[in-house]
């Protein structure tokens, strides 16, 4: 008999995704200090990566009380909001902010796409680390690393 997935079952699904989702969120705000020429401290990403693994503890929370569809998006805008009004400090610049807000925002409905996609779950993911590489090649191609890094003597 076919039994349909269960919230307890798509937001296990969605742990497995976690260290992607966690990465490349971090990975965007390096892109963003990169570009911004502003740098964050190390407390800035813990306090990042913290609202983006709190995301599957509110998933969770949520869904036992509203189902998944809605427990993801509650926990998706409070997540995305979150991380975008911390950006809009930590970068003192509205539109820096909008910015990291959309790609979040893009980073969790591609999540979405690929909790109800099981067939091209694989390949839906592959393509996005591909983007994503590609997208912090082209953005970071002028970057000089030894100014950006300091290398020991």
């Amino acid at each position: 008999f076919y039994k349909p997935v269960d919230f307890y079952q798509l937001v296990e699904r969605s742990l497995k995704y976690a260290v992607l989702f966690v990465g490349l969120g971090l990975l965007t705000f390096f892109v963003a200090e990169l570009v911004a020429g502003r740098r964050l401290h190390a407390v800035q990403y813990v306090l990042v990566g913290a609202a983006q693994v709190l995301f599957y503890l509110l998933l969770l929370s949520f869904a036992e009380h509203t189902g998944f569809l809605l427990a993801y998006a509650l926990a998706a805008a409070a997540t995305v909001i979150l991380t975008a009004l911390y950006a809009r400090s930590a970068f003192a610049s509205t539109l820096r902010a909008a910015v990291l807000g959309a790609v979040m925002a893009a980073l969790y409905a591609l999540l979405y796409v690929i909790l109800n996609s099981e067939d091209d779950a694989l390949l839906i993911g592959s393509l996005l680390l591909f983007a994503a590489l590609g997208a912090t090649m082209f953005v970071t191609r002028k970057t000089d690393w030894y100014r950006v890094v300091p290398v020991a003597p």
